[in-house]
């Protein structure tokens, strides 16, 4: 899957190209199992901070909350709540 800043398959692997590391096969390897996907801005540490912020009990604002519904499929949420992930 891609990450900022590779928004496309094609700046992937100009990145690695211009490395001199990777042949022409490797290189072509990789591209066979680049996943396009839709790419969220978010990060995994801000993630983290909006589920500490969003669990019960704690005091949070409206927007906390709006945060979390928007950043998680509702199932994902739940799974992570039931299981105390991210305390």
């Amino acid at each position: 899957m891609l990450r900022t800043p590779h928004r496309t398959p094609e700046m992937f692997l100009d990145e690695m190209k211009s490395t001199r590391f990777w042949t022409v096969p490797e290189l072509a390897d990789w591209r066979s199992r680049v996943v396009e996907l839709l790419m969220l801005d978010a990060s995994s540490t801000g993630l983290r901070n909006l589920l500490a912020a969003h669990y019960p009990g704690r005091e949070r604002d409206l927007e906390v909350s709006r945060e979390f519904e928007a950043a998680l499929d509702a199932d994902v949420a739940l799974y992570i709540q039931e299981h105390g992930l991210y305390r």
